[in-house]
């Protein structure tokens, strides 16, 4: 797998990339939510929105 750095990642978020990660076992995904960002374990909804 190539290397992606957190710049990279934060680029991909803005530009209204949804991103999917494994954490600690789990799936998570960034959302593009109205107010902002948002992030969600998979197959749920979604648990905070940063701005």
């Amino acid at each position: 797998m190539e290397s992606y750095t957190y710049q990279e990642l934060v680029r991909d978020i803005h530009i209204g990339h949804e991103i999917e990660f494994k954490y600690k076992g789990k799936l998570y995904i960034t959302l593009n939510v109205q107010e902002g960002f948002g992030l969600a374990e998979s197959n749920k909804y979604c648990t905070c929105v940063l701005q």
